[in-house]
């Protein structure tokens, strides 16, 4: 049985099945999505060097189906993929898991006109910018977090899941061309699961008419192929009744922060050495790699000193600037790290050193190395990383305005 749905005056196209099924559930005995929620499987992919993982869910483009996998992105109020160009036959994604997305072989794909998709509207959003080329074609520039840019145009196209699931969506962008970290990415593009007007979590909720509640719970540990889950609309019964501490959401006006679920660090502390401080920070789950200002980072290695009794060495950074602590012996044995806990008002989120440090072989490819998969940056805001919400289920709420956290050990 398929269920389609339309979006923005489109009819969508119940999508074949084809091969194997994934899930639309927490696990392998939950039904297809009910009226109340719809439950995105999620794993995660490798990137070659081991470190970081990307957090991913699988879809479909068009008719015939071409296969996406999307990182799930906090950060972008922008929903691309990388797609093919005769013009830019130079522009290489060496480690996408998919051939691009050609759409000019989809019978469903419709570029956005500046007369009919409001342009400026769709990609004016956050940092990005909207360009209409001669009143015709929907251009955009946008930078990402990791100060990549993408370049592309816009299209409505439908998009399925892969269980037959499909809807029309006015919100896809085609990146054709790339600078910067996101050439090396190991998915396809991004899902934008911001609360942008033009985000996919918007649309899926607009159009499904869910409550206005995102909730994702992540756990590596299960294994790459069903590393955790995102649901649109009501979270699991046990996490709405659960001891879920919540702290709201903060509204500001900068361009790039102003669509994300933006809450307030009021204190944190590693181990037993508390800090009390304030900044922002969002949930950003697609990778494992989390980011602080910078001097509260410098503050952050500081008290991991202290508490450990051991320092960084700097001269190894693990080929990406991370903090590393190096032993010369054949074993991890020995390392220990605190827990890591922020506090959002009445909320709270725990962390083990497990989670946000990350191993890797030392230098020349011997001992063991523990770094941190947290690292400083100039923004004056916190991203919280996947592996600083690994067994945690998050529940960002726009009915109440807030965000909540609950520590749960397993997300099935």
């Amino acid at each position: 049985m398929f269920f389609t749905i339309a979006v923005v005056l489109e009819v969508a196209m119940a999508l074949p099945s084809e091969g194997p099924e994934v899930m639309i559930g927490g696990g392998p005995d939950s039904p297809i999505p009910g009226p109340q929620n719809l439950v995105l499987p999620v794993r995660y992919q490798s990137s070659p060097t081991g470190y970081p993982r990307f957090y991913v869910s699988d879809f479909v483009l068009g008719m015939p189906r071409q296969e996406r996998c999307l990182s799930i992105s906090g950060s972008s109020d922008l929903t691309w993929t990388f797609t093919s160009s005769s013009d830019q036959a130079s522009f290489a994604t060496p480690n996408a898991p998919n051939p691009r997305y050609q759409w000019s072989r989809s019978r469903t794909a419709r570029k956005v006109t500046c007369a009919k998709g409001g342009c400026k509207t769709i990609f004016n959003i956050g940092p990005g910018v909207g360009i209409c080329e001669n009143n015709y074609s929907c251009h955009y520039n946008y930078p990402l977090v990791d100060q990549s840019v993408v370049h592309g145009f816009a299209i409505r196209e439908l998009v399925g899941l892969k269980n037959g699931f499909g809807f029309a969506y006015s919100r896809v962008g085609c990146t054709i061309a790339a600078e910067g970290p996101v050439v090396n990415t190991v998915s396809d593009g991004a899902l934008s699961l911001t609360r942008s007007p033009n985000s996919f979590f918007k649309a899926m909720i607009g159009t499904l008419k869910f409550s206005p509640i995102l909730s994702m719970c992540l756990n590596a540990s299960a294994g790459a192929n069903f590393s955790g889950v995102v649901i649109f609309g009501s979270p699991r019964e046990e996490v709405q009744n659960g001891p879920t501490l919540y702290t709201p959401i903060v509204n500001v006006t900068t361009p790039e922060l102003a669509s994300k679920f933006l809450i307030q660090v009021t204190q944190w502390c590693v181990g037993k050495a508390e800090q009390t401080e304030s900044f922002s920070a969002y949930v950003d789950p697609a990778t494992d790699s989390s980011f602080l200002p910078q001097a509260t980072f410098e503050t952050l290695v500081s008290k991991v000193n202290n508490e450990t009794g051991m320092a960084p060495d700097p001269n190894f950074t693990a080929g990406i600037n991370a903090t590393c602590y190096v032993k010369q012996t054949q074993t991890c044995d020995g390392f220990s790290f605190p827990d890591l806990n922020f506090k959002f008002g009445s909320a709270n989120l725990t962390v083990s050193g497990e989670h946000y440090m990350f191993t890797t072989t030392g230098p020349n490819g011997t001992g063991c190395a523990k770094c941190l998969g947290i690292f400083g940056w100039s923004q004056n805001v916190s991203s919280i990383g996947a592996n600083l919400i690994q067994e945690t289920w998050v529940v960002q709420d726009m009915r109440t305005w807030s965000v909540g956290f609950v520590k749960k050990g397993t997300c099935y």
